[in-house]
């Protein structure tokens, strides 16, 4: 068995969200699913193991709906612009979000149905769960966030799980409309040919704009 491959890169993104629809000038009550959908767009940008090489640059359209505090939908499309030796792809994601809060401490489940506009010998679906906690630490600036994904495999020629990821990161509190996190990511690589294992530095940053 060939031992996985280990690389450390650097991951960047930022994001802006928000509010599409307006209630309009004297209706005195707003349609329900323009109250609760936020649209969004994210740009990011991974290096190769070298961090001032690119391997990745991307951006995201896409929207979420919040049913109620425990439950919220989400669908987006990305697009990806990848280094020389790859082709650019597009791509297709689907969420459901489970959440609830015990004190100061927000738990969610994730589940995500990914889908890779690429070649029909290529991996193009992924079936991805993700549980994360989330403690915001009462008068203090710094919440810390924990997660765990697992990516499952759809396709007929791959099945089964085919990577894991951890992460740990932090969130600043930069205001209600500001969010800036910073951590460490593990990707492990499994049950493919050449695995490869990742120790990823993460920096994120998403605003929100509001005109109600």
């Amino acid at each position: 068995m060939r031992r996985p491959a280990t690389s450390t890169e650097y991951w960047m993104s930022a994001g802006v969200e928000v509010k599409p629809f307006r209630k309009p000038s004297g209706r005195i009550f707003e349609k329900r699913f323009f109250r609760k959908f936020r649209s969004y767009v994210e740009l990011g940008y991974r290096s190769q193991e070298n961090i001032t090489d690119s391997r990745l640059l991307y951006t995201t359209i896409g929207g979420r709906y919040r049913e109620n505090k425990h439950l919220a939908f989400g669908l987006d499309y990305r697009y990806n612009w990848r280094d020389r030796f790859s082709r650019n792809t597009g791509r297709i994601d689907g969420q459901v979000t489970l959440s609830e809060e015990f004190g100061d401490l927000e738990a969610d489940y994730r589940i995500n149905y990914q889908h890779e506009f690429t070649e029909i010998d290529e991996l193009r679906s992924v079936i991805r769960n993700r549980v994360q906690v989330e403690y915001n630490a009462p008068k203090f600036p710094l919440d810390p966030v924990a997660s765990v994904e697992v990516f499952n495999a759809l396709d007929p020629q791959v099945k089964g799980v085919i990577g894991m990821r951890y992460t740990l990161s932090v969130k600043f509190d930069l205001g209600k409309d500001h969010d800036f996190e910073v951590g460490i990511r593990h990707d492990r690589e499994q049950g493919i040919p050449d695995p490869r294992y990742r120790y990823i530095f993460l920096v994120a940053y998403e605003h929100t704009l509001r005109w109600d």
